[in-house]
């Protein structure tokens, strides 16, 4: 059964498509990683538009296809079909639950969703997914485990990936480390299970 991921930022130039692209490079070397689909969209983009310069550079020397891309709106539909939404920032995850309340459950930002799988063990995964599990499977298990490990934060805007649009190189740089570590940590989470 395929799992679909989808992620979200205002414009669909810089942050979500990143991270789409840094996730399905990631994906890649799993043998059943064409039964996810990773997608991206934006609350306000920049239809049709190609992935912003500077953070197409940096996606590139991190070894992600950048071709291909074009920015899109974020729908209704884009929501229902996704089981995994991730927002840039606590404003597209807040979007994504207006426009589509039943996204709530399985809305998170990006690096909510990373520092709450980092928290799940092997042993709540073995649970949940057995060993050798497709992909998929593992995908939808830490997304359903995850939600159990939120707690009150003291600091909520650090769940948020700042928009580089528009800024300083160090910005683009800055947003893209952040990126790539959430995705190695969603990384991180699906090996518990295939271990």
């Amino acid at each position: 059964m395929t799992f679909r991921v989808l992620f979200i930022c205002t414009g669909n130039i810089c942050r979500s498509p990143s991270a789409e692209r840094l996730l399905t490079s990631a994906l890649a070397h799993h043998r059943s990683s064409g039964e996810v689909l990773v997608g991206s969209a934006g609350t306000k983009p920049v239809l049709d538009a190609a992935i912003e310069p500077q953070a197409a550079q940096l996606l590139s020397a991190a070894g992600a296809d950048v071709a291909g891309f074009s920015a899109r709106r974020l729908t209704p539909s884009l929501l229902d079909e996704a089981d995994l939404v991730l927002g840039l920032a606590r404003e597209h995850r807040s979007s994504a639950a207006q426009m589509w309340p039943s996204a709530l459950r399985r809305s998170f930002t990006l690096r909510e969703f990373a520092r709450l799988v980092s928290r799940i063990t092997t042993a709540e995964l073995a649970a949940v997914v057995g060993d050798g599990a497709p992909l998929p499977d593992r995908l939808r298990a830490i997304a359903e485990l995850a939600p159990l490990h939120r707690a009150p934060v003291a600091h909520p805007d650090l769940d948020d990936v700042p928009d580089p649009y528009g800024r300083e190189a160090e910005a683009f740089e800055a947003a893209h480390v952040q990126i790539v570590r959430a995705v190695e940590a969603i990384g991180a989470a699906l090996e518990l299970s295939h271990a």
